[in-house]
C-alpha cells in the first residue's frame, strides 16, 4: 500500500516567507562586508593621498619597481585583516537582526574607496 504524501509547511523554517520572523544574518559575515567596506576606503584614501601629496607618496614606496602602489595595497590588506579580526571576534557568536546600519556604513565606505580611485577627483583637489 502507498501512503500519501505528507505536506511540509515551510514557511515556519524560512523566515524570507514569514514576515513575522525578521530574517538575520550572522554577525561573521556581517564583519567581513564591514572590513572588506573598510579595506575600499583605505585604498581609496591613500591612493588619494598619493596622488596629491609627494611625501605620502614617497613614505607608500615599499618598492620602487611598484611604486607607491606598493604602500597603498599593502596598508590597505592590513587594515582589512586588523578590522576583520576584531569584528570577527566581537561579532562571530552575534545573531543581528537590525543590520542596515552596517549595510548603509558599507555601502558609503566603498563609495569612499570607488571616488579615492578616480582620477578626475585628485584632480579636482589639485594633483599633478
Amino acid at each position: 500500500m502507498n501512503k500519501p504524501n505528507k505536506v511540509i509547511d515551510m514557511s515556519e523554517s524560512n523566515p524570507a516567507e514569514n514576515p513575522a520572523r525578521p530574517a538575520s544574518a550572522a554577525g561573521s559575515a556581517w564583519s567581513a562586508i564591514f572590513a572588506a567596506a573598510t579595506g575600499c576606503a583605505v585604498l581609496g584614501i591613500l591612493t588619494l593621498m598619493t596622488e596629491i601629496w609627494g611625501p605620502v607618496s614617497r613614505l607608500l614606496t615599499f618598492n620602487k619597481a611598484a611604486g607607491d602602489l606598493s604602500g597603498v595595497t599593502t596598508l590597505s590588506i592590513l587594515v582589512w585583516l586588523f578590522v576583520w579580526a576584531v569584528l570577527h571576534a566581537r561579532w562571530k557568536s552575534r545573531a543581528m537582526t537590525t543590520s542596515g546600519w552596517i549595510l548603509a556604513a558599507s555601502l558609503m565606505l566603498i563609495l569612499v574607496g570607488l571616488l579615492g580611485t578616480f582620477p578626475p577627483i585628485a584632480d579636482w583637489l589639485g594633483g599633478p
